[in-house]
């Protein structure tokens, strides 16, 4: 398919269709760039000037109106504010939407243009258009339009902003911004791709070009679907290249600069300063000219395979007539993989597109008969991660292992950790008993170090101390070197190399003295210095690679040693990258020799020295040792918890509570934090406030097994209503008498109505705990069909038992049961009275009103008291089913009123509480005079009335009594957090210190009712103070992290 880019800018053609949409956009613009130079701006500019070669400049007319190219303009200047705050954060489009949803106005938009802009910016950096954006079509104002494709357009637009104009600084290190300073811009080649140009300067800006490829097209097949039903370009390919440019261009450097590379490979252009490995050069050269058609170059990371091949290998072929093809897998395009090695070896055309690499390799074989060949797979490794790439690759390798080339042999080169995935690939390739024959390199010998040593010092023309000597100085160098754990391993020579010859050559006119040596601590502290400043590379990427780094650092020395492996799904958690973020970092992490792959997905740092850096530089100097050793803690603990059920106790927990935001737990760790939590010793509810039920149900399933938490675990599990725990609670039943009480009351609170006819057989069971448990939860699940059995008990037990039965049968009775209730109130016990009372009042209502009469000037105060609960009971409901109807309402006032004048305080309290129900503004007089009650009671329930009502007396008065001593502060504080007044909270956070353990008690139950996020650092300083003492506060935090975070309700 043809296509041309656009060469209409978008705002123009804005402009021609829709002034007003012109001129709202131009002010868009110049509000928020007033700096030109800006890089944000400017990169803004591209984006838009990208969209407007994307779109043919026909459909800007015809195919898209006027307010969707408004959005697309407005996106390309609006999509990375948030950078612009200096925030950079991943999925930074969805801050920037929010930013331009919230606050509109401020960039002159509209709600509707803001809600187009918004979507468009959410997902062009990680978002995903299934879930972050509307069903198509959608309208705004009076116009219906699709924003899949626009969204897709505009990711594909911002995608493309991948060159040099992104770069400030052309020396950067960063590999990805070395690849955009290489990329020089695209345009669409015969097939319709969007094609890049490429021009590197250096041999590893080789990789960086593919990878950030390999990036882009991997980005791309998100959107690809939608960009290919829009008719948008939808393909990414790259260039051809001239080979000398794009395998072994270097810039021009003196002699001095190549003398040690650090952390650079060796190439050819280097073989004079490439030493100690003539020898390992010609065994794999004798290797090439055996049978084998392809042969393995086998060692672990940084031992040199790609420097003895470039710098060792290929000047030994060269000088041999061979022809070398150099490739490196770093994405899933077999067609890039094809061109690069077309042209390292043809001078011809590139042949048809259509040809796999089988094909290209019988032309390339048959049109160079006279010459040999090798192809080398570098880091073979890398091609694991793209399944299609390497099925072609083994395809081509079986014709290779074939012999149906006969002028081509390949070597692969991959690291030794990645023999138990590669190994059966070759054998499998072999096809035959034979093995693919490997060549497995080792560090140097102590020659070959010396030899190392000694040609880049002669390079850089660096001398010795004389007074030392030349010869023990390099002794010394290379005794400290063979002590590391890795012996002669080439990057450490190379890392000590360059350090002593800048210190020469910075400080000593050329001379490094055995002072200077020592004052950096010799081997180890120049290889530990050198790895952590490669910190400083990384730019925005830095605070990631610190946290990995620290991650991989342990707090604690094992053996001598702060190495610490973690899986990759440790460093997703903790790190909190995406995981493709996370590979690339680790990727380039490794490169710098930071960081080693132990394979399954297993990573280590490469030396303990650099430990010890990041201990002391990062941990320590941050203050993040303690965080650390609870971090460790935590995962220990996990770790032997299912086997010592040991819990975490008071202080820990407290202390990992006040970096919850930071602690990403593994499931084994949430279980420990849990359990933990039931057993009181702190708050985690925090950690499930997005989990799934599947998620904490297991953790609590699994705490049914520990015995410390058992009976609360399963008080807990019935309030999560799940019916389906049934069947397990009612096996451990059979534990202990005392379990299957605590699972009888769990069935009532769950509400299992297929448990009723297993309850009312235990009604008869010998234990008495267990009938009384029984006749609890029958009576909350309403089973009418227990009344017989309840009756039983009443009339045949003993007395206890009588009254737990009498009180189920009373919340089961009907109307009945009035005249049994009836002759309970001859009974001589008060208990009896009392319930017959409370119930014959439910039942009988109005009817029963003149007998309370009788009974509100019983002798007795526990039948007044009895008579008046009854009373309200009837009111209440009188209120429910008519609210209209205020005469009951005066009528029960009117009783009450003259139960204040009773002669038993606790009657008088009981009827002052019962009028709070109805008390207004009419009874102040009567509240102010109860104020200066002698009744604490009385004193306390008259102010919360009047705070009730908004009278401000009454929330001053509560206050002052806070000061006071004994029961009146006890009441104020319950009343007070009652009436949710958060003025108090400062006094409760002071009394929950109070020598008084019931006004401790009751401060913490009010912090629980009325504290927020705000309190949890004052109850955690309590906490920290006290050295975990103050339980108290620690029950106030669980409550506050229950409240706040626990998915289900529970009374704690």
């Amino acid at each position: 398919m043809l296509r041309e880019k656009g060469k209409i800018d978008i705002r123009e053609v804005i402009r021609n269709r829709d002034s007003r949409l012109y001129e709202k956009l131009q002010n868009i613009w110049n509000k928020v760039y007033t700096d030109e130079e800006n890089i944000h701006f400017l990169h803004s500019i591209a984006v838009e000037q990208n969209i407007s070669s994307l779109i043919p400049d026909q459909w800007k007319f015809d195919k898209l109106n006027p307010l969707e190219l408004f959005s697309l303009s407005a996106s390309s200047c609006l999509h990375d504010i948030d950078k612009g705050w200096g925030v950079n954060k991943k999925r930074h489009g969805e801050m920037s939407a929010g930013e331009i949803r919230f606050h509109f106005n401020k960039y002159g938009l509209d709600a509707g243009q803001a809600d187009l802009v918004g979507w468009i910016i959410k997902v062009h950096d990680h978002g995903d258009f299934d879930f972050d954006l509307p069903e198509d079509p959608v309208v705004v104002g009076s116009v219906e339009l699709r924003i899949r494709p626009l969204a897709a357009l505009f990711k594909l637009a911002d995608l493309l902003h991948a060159d040099y104009r992104r770069v400030d600084n052309p020396k950067t290190i960063s590999p990805k911004d070395r690849a955009r300073f290489c990329i020089r811009g695209w345009k669409f080649d015969a097939e319709g791709r969007i094609k890049f140009f490429a021009d590197p300067d250096e041999v590893s800006d080789i990789e960086h070009i593919h990878r950030a490829i390999a990036m882009m097209r991997k980005d791309l097949e998100k959107i690809a679907p939608i960009l290919r039903e829009s008719g948008y370009p939808y393909q990414i390919t790259i260039a051809e290249i001239d080979e000398s440019k794009l395998i072994y261009a270097i810039q021009s450097e003196k002699a001095s600069d190549r003398s040690f590379l650090g952390m650079d490979s060796f190439s050819e252009d280097d073989q004079h300063l490439f030493k100690g490995r003539s020898n390992e050069s010609q065994e794999l050269y004798q290797m090439l000219l055996t049978d084998d058609p392809i042969i393995a170059l086998v060692g672990e990371s940084g031992i040199g395979k790609t420097s003895l091949v470039k710098a060792g290998l290929f000047p030994i072929l060269r000088r041999s007539g061979w022809k070398i093809a150099y490739i490196r897998v770093l994405h899933n395009n077999i067609a890039d993989i094809i061109q690069c090695m077309w042209f390292q070896i043809m001078e011809s055309n590139f042949p048809s597109s259509k040809d796999g690499l089988v094909e290209i390799l019988q032309s390339i074989s048959e049109q160079n008969q006279h010459d040999n060949i090798l192809i080398l797979f570098d880091q073979f490794e890398d091609a694991l991660k793209f399944e299609c790439v390497l099925n072609q690759i083994k395809e081509a390798l079986y014709h290779v292992q074939a012999m149906r080339f006969q002028n081509i042999k390949v070597l692969l080169c991959y690291r030794s950790d990645y023999e138990g995935k590669i190994g059966p690939i070759l054998q499998d390739i072999a096809y035959s008993l034979k093995s693919i024959p490997r060549f497995y390199l080792r560090s140097l010998d102590r020659k070959g170090a010396e030899e190392a040593i000694l040609a880049g010092m002669k390079a850089a023309q660096i001398g010795f101390d004389p007074d030392f000597g030349a010869k023990n100085f390099i002794e010394l160098i290379l005794n400290d070197i063979e002590k590391q754990d890795k012996g002669f391993y080439p990057p450490y020579i190379q890392m000590v190399g360059e350090t002593l010859k800048d210190r020469a050559l910075s400080i000593n006119l050329g001379i490094i003295h055995k002072s200077d040596y020592d004052s950096l601590n010799g081997v180890s502290g120049i290889i530990s210095n050198y790895l952590f400043k490669q910190i400083d590379q990384f730019g925005d990427q830095r605070q990631y690679v610190e946290k990995i780094l620290m991650e991989l650092t342990s707090a604690v020395k094992c053996e001598n040693s702060r190495l610490r492996t973690r899986d990759i799904d440790d460093l997703i958690r903790e790190v909190d990258l995406e995981p493709e973020e996370l590979d690339d970092l680790l990727y380039e992490m490794s490169c710098k020799w930071m960081i080693r792959h132990l394979g399954s997905g297993k990573y280590e740092l490469i030396h303990d020295q650099l430990a010890e850096q990041v201990y002391e530089n990062l941990i320590v100097a941050r203050k993040e040792l303690e965080f650390k050793l609870i971090r460790e803690h935590i995962s220990a603990v996990a770790n032997i918890y299912p086997i010592a059920g040991v819990i975490l106790d008071t202080l820990i927990m407290a202390k990992i509570y006040s970096d919850r935001n930071r602690i990403n737990p593994t499931f084994s760790e949430k279980s420990i934090l849990l359990h933990s939590c039931i057993a009181k010793k702190g708050p985690a509810w925090f950690w499930f406030r997005n989990s799934d039920s599947a998620e904490y149900q297991s953790i609590l399933y699994a705490g049914l097994s520990h015995p410390l938490i058992r009976m609360d675990t399963i008080k807990i599990l019935s309030y999560t209503k799940d019916e389906s725990i049934v069947p397990e609670l009612l096996k451990l039943g059979k534990e202990s008498e005392e379990i299957l009480c605590t699972v009888i009351e769990t069935l009532g609170i769950i509400g299992s109505q297929e448990s009723i006819p297993m309850l009312i057989d235990k009604l008869d069971d010998n234990s008495v705990f267990v009938r009384v448990a029984s006749a609890k939860a029958l009576s909350k699940l309403g089973a009418k069909e227990a009344k017989p059995k309840l009756m039983k008990m009443i009339k045949g037990e003993g007395q206890n038992v009588q009254k737990i039965a009498l009180l189920a049968y009373s919340r089961l009775a009907d109307q009945e049961d009035i005249t049994f209730l009836r002759e309970m109130l001859n009974s001589i016990d008060l208990d009896f009275k009392s319930t017959s009372i409370r119930t014959l009042a439910r039942l009988l209502k109005e009817q029963f009103i003149s007998e309370l009469d009788t009974m509100l000037k019983d002798k007795n105060r526990h039948i007044r008291i009895s008579a008046i609960d009854a009373l309200i009971c009837i009111v209440k409901e009188n209120q429910r089913e008519c609210p209209s109807n205020q005469f009951l309402v005066s009528t029960a006032k009117s009783k009450l009123y003259s139960m204040l004048q009773d002669r038993s305080k606790e009657v008088r309290i009981i009827a002052f509480r019962a009028l709070m129900e109805f008390f207004s503004w009419e009874d102040i007089p009567l509240l102010m005079s109860a104020l200066e009650s002698d009744v604490p009671d009385i004193k306390v329930l008259s102010a919360e009335s009047l705070a009730r009502l908004g009278y401000q007396e009454g929330f001053t008065k509560l206050r002052a009594m806070l000061k006071d001593g004994g029961r009146s502060r006890r009441l104020a504080l319950k009343s007070l957090s009652n009436l949710g007044d958060l003025i108090i909270i400062p006094d409760l956070i002071r009394m929950i210190e109070d020598e008084d353990p019931i006004v401790r008690k009751e401060s913490a139950h009010a912090i629980g009712i009325l504290g927020s996020e705000t309190e949890i650092q004052m109850l955690l300083d309590i906490l920290f103070s006290s050295h975990g003492t103050n339980l108290d506060a620690n029950n106030a935090l669980i409550y506050i992290d229950h409240k706040l975070y626990c998915p289900f309700r529970w009374d704690t």
